[in-house]
């Protein structure tokens, strides 16, 4: 049984074998719309687009896929921190931005990301402990009127408190691989991505 062709069909395009995805990805071009892109340094990806199944830490072939949360907001309600740093956490978190991605890994990375997840949640657990401590020692300190024991808690507590803070922001940043630069409505502006997975996606203009 003969085939007819559509004469005003346009010509397909060279697969390019370096951004082959497998089934379950639809091609790093969403349907009505561009997908990613290259700008500078940056990647830049519709929000509903899917990426290239490559590792963003290598630029080769992935093996695994890792969904992130990006989130953004405009670098001015920094300001607000000096004003009320409550005020600052209700206003963004009505003005941030966030969006999902799937990101590519190889197999080395994906038990780099893993490893790291277990020793921050580690760390983060000994640190909430040592609060609880803390608080033990304020409160039976108190019970017992033990000005040592009431001492050692009130630094004991809070210090463990801001080192939690700072450990938590680090293991976020160690384990997101990728963050965003700016996003809005339509695009996603991504750092992180390697350069020779940059190199591979068309250029923006």
């Amino acid at each position: 049984m003969s085939t007819s062709t559509n004469p005003y069909a346009a010509p397909a395009a060279p697969v390019n074998s370096a951004l082959a995805l497998p089934p379950h990805h639809a091609g790093y071009r969403a349907e009505g719309h561009e997908g990613a892109f290259r700008e500078g340094n940056l990647l830049v990806m519709h929000r509903q687009a899917r990426l290239p199944y490559l590792c963003v830490r290598t630029g080769k072939p992935a093996t695994r896929s890792l969904a992130r949360t990006l989130r953004w907001h405009t670098r001015w309600l920094l300001l607000l921190i000096f004003i009320s740093p409550v005020l600052y956490v209700l206003v963004s978190a009505i003005a941030t931005k966030t969006v999902v991605v799937h990101v590519g890994l190889t197999d080395e990375w994906h038990e780099r990301v893993r490893k790291r997840r277990m020793i921050g949640l580690s760390i983060i657990g000994g640190l909430l402990v040592l609060f609880a401590l803390g608080l033990g020692l304020m409160v039976a300190g108190a019970a017992v009127t033990s000005q040592v024991a009431v001492a050692v808690g009130s630094v004991m507590a809070p210090t463990a408190i801001f080192v939690l803070i700072v450990c938590a922001i680090v293991h976020t940043r160690m384990t997101a691989m990728v963050s965003a630069v700016r996003i809005t409505d339509t695009y996603v502006w991504v750092k992180g991505v390697h350069p020779s997975y940059l190199d591979q996606l068309p250029p923006r203009w």
